[in-house]
């Protein structure tokens, strides 16, 4: 045997080994597939499709109940603001008071509760933009302020 046909033998032995490496690592990988039961490739690919199919369904239900949840997010009260006073000066504690309730935009409601000795008394004030119509009390613009930072 010549040096040239040693080499060409050589060659081609190792590239059986290669070559059944090869084989046996496609192998393995082929028996992941085939590993599910009685089940063959075609069974478990219409399996994994079927399922994808289902997710693809359950995403898009997801997607839709997430996007009327952020709707109502937009308009529900978002952002509260308490100030407890007296409104009689140095008189009693600090049983009076102004919450105010907003949305994203700043718009909702201020509640002011005025806590007098012989008598209470409630308001309710409409807020659009962070201002009302009716005018604010200190206690009750402290209260908005409170809300939006």
């Amino acid at each position: 045997m010549t040096q040239s046909s040693i080499f060409i033998v050589s060659f081609f032995a190792l590239l059986v080994c290669f070559l059944i490496y090869q084989i046996n690592r496609l192998k393995k990988r082929l028996d992941i597939f085939l590993s599910s039961g009685d089940k063959n490739l075609e069974d478990v690919l219409k399996d994994l499709i079927q399922s994808s199919s289902a997710s693809q369904k359950d995403i898009e239900m997801i997607s839709k109940k997430v996007e009327r949840l952020e709707g109502i997010a937009e308009i529900s009260i978002q952002k509260i603001g308490l100030v407890r006073y007296s409104p009689l000066k140095g008189i009693g504690g600090d049983q009076s008071f102004s919450l105010a309730l907003l949305n994203k935009e700043h718009s909702g409601f201020i509640i002011t509760s005025l806590y007098l000795k012989k008598e209470s008394r409630i308001f309710a004030k409409p807020i659009k933009n962070g201002k009302s119509e009716y005018s604010l009390s200190e206690e009750e613009k402290q209260a908005i302020g409170r809300a939006v930072d």
